[in-house]
């Protein structure tokens, strides 16, 4: 399991999710850690998922922004983006499963 601190900045239900590890419970300024020699270490990023229904089902779109090139160089580092394409993958079996309208 990997830790997550963070706060939701907005939530609009069915439509879109913002969230960032920039600050903590409490709107606290969280200070990310310096990158180790091996590359890793914290980063600072703000993530979006926005849901749009359309005539053939619900259009998703992810998109994430980082503190800094580097903090992105990092994520990306870790495989952000083919991870967010399995959590997705992972979002759809489950609401499949449970009889929703997800073709």
């Amino acid at each position: 399991m990997f830790p997550n601190v963070g706060t939701f900045l907005e939530v609009v239900p069915y439509k879109k999710l913002v969230w960032t590890n920039c600050l903590a419970p409490g709107f606290r300024p969280v200070e990310p850690e310096l990158p180790s020699a091996a590359g890793a270490g914290s980063f600072q990023f703000t993530g979006m998922i926005f849901l749009e229904q359309i005539a053939v089902g619900t259009r998703y779109t992810a998109a994430v922004v980082h503190g800094s090139k580097g903090h992105r160089d990092i994520h990306a580092g870790m495989g952000f983006e083919q991870g967010w394409g399995i959590a997705l993958d992972q979002m759809i079996k489950f609401l499949q499963g449970r009889g929703s309208c997800i073709e």
